[in-house]
């Protein structure tokens, strides 16, 4: 298949909140709710059902002030098991001992693609109006993407399925929109944080730590389409979205957002350029 077939996709999920979560098997009591009445020792945590946050204390005492409200006393540690699918970050997963794992959601709006970053289970069910979807998960994929639902919208019901744990690191749901076309010469590469180097006697000290993907795509696309492309880039700029390079290639799949980009019109129906991609930090999607 020839790389000029390859559409540059991207998808914005739709925003999950308290309106949008149904219903979830996953039980949100990670630990005990934060109680203004309470004197806490230090290392103590806690969550907050408003938030759907722990936090973990850094001072000993009580306060009035919720921890979200109180980084000197509190910090923020990660979203709680139940909203760690819908947090925006790569490395949280929401997890089950046994499976499965359900979750109802009501998606504002038409939904065809879904989209669920490190899958821990052997098959997932997606089920809304006019669809009803089962997809087994490959042991060496990173990312799932379930296509063509064509569903105008509605209950969503996602169920992860396995013989043991299960869980899901992030979950997408919305429709692929193609910006432009990708054409020779795309890169892929990463960004590493991780410490290497040596101590005073020479001895190599290693701290493998998470990394960034980088993906820059050399596109072309129609002079009619270069508005709407550059107030599409623009608007994603800090955005957590779904991007998709070249659609048979998994390592084209990155999480994050436009890092640098440059458009210009080669003709009067012609233009060219190059986007540059950055996931947020990982080690899932490796």
């Amino acid at each position: 298949m020839s790389i000029a077939q390859a559409a540059l996709q991207v998808l914005v999920p739709y925003a999950i909140s308290d309106s949008t979560l149904v219903s979830s098997s996953v039980a949100e009591n990670d630990y005990a709710v934060w109680s203004a009445a309470t004197v806490y020792a230090v290392g103590t945590r806690v969550i907050r059902t408003q938030t759907h946050r722990i936090y973990e204390r850094l001072t000993a005492g009580s306060s009035t002030a919720a921890p979200e409200d109180d980084p000197e006393n509190w910090y923020d540690v990660a979203a709680t098991n139940r909203w760690a699918m819908f947090d925006q970050a790569v490395g949280s997963v929401t997890s089950a001992l046994t499976g499965p794992i359900t979750v109802q959601l009501n998606m504002p709006g038409p939904v065809n693609d879904v989209v669920l970053l490190g899958v821990i289970g052997t098959s997932v069910n997606i089920t809304m109006p006019g669809a009803n979807r089962t997809v087994a998960v490959p042991g060496s994929a990173a990312a799932l993407l379930v296509e063509g639902l064509a569903s105008p919208g509605g209950t969503l019901t996602l169920t992860i399925s396995g013989p043991g744990i299960v869980g899901l690191g992030t979950f997408a749901a919305g429709n692929f929109t193609s910006l432009a076309y990708v054409v020779q010469g795309a890169q892929a590469g990463i960004t590493d944080f991780s410490k290497k180097g040596f101590d005073a006697f020479g001895q190599p000290e290693i701290v493998r730590r998470s990394y960034l993907r980088r993906l820059t795509l050399p596109v072309s696309l129609a002079a009619a389409s270069f508005d709407q492309v550059v107030r599409i880039l623009s608007a994603l700029r800090s955005t957590p979205v779904i991007w998709r390079g070249v659609p048979w290639l998994q390592s084209t799949l990155v999480y994050g957002w436009p890092k640098d980009w440059s458009l210009k019109l080669d003709t009067a129906t012609q233009a060219s350029g190059s986007i540059s991609l950055e996931s947020l930090a990982l080690g899932l999607l490796s």
